[in-house]
């Protein structure tokens, strides 16, 4: 699984297009996008590094957990 986290929805518009993500979710704080094979995520997160932080602790929490086993 790849994992990609932006500060701006601007910068991640190149990588949504070329990799045909779609919107899986938006907490509030970030929005993750997702290919159809579940092989690659993005997360715009927003441009401080407190919501960076955030949004990386909360992906790897529930997704790398569910990959555990």
């Amino acid at each position: 699984m790849l994992y990609i986290f932006m500060a701006l929805y601007a910068e991640a518009v190149p990588f949504i297009a070329q990799m045909k993500l779609k919107r899986v979710n938006d907490s509030g704080k970030f929005v993750l996008y997702q290919d159809e094979a579940g092989e690659a995520m993005l997360a715009v997160t927003g441009p401080s590094k407190v919501e960076a932080a955030v949004a990386v602790s909360s992906v790897s929490y529930t997704h790398l957990r569910a990959h555990e086993t």
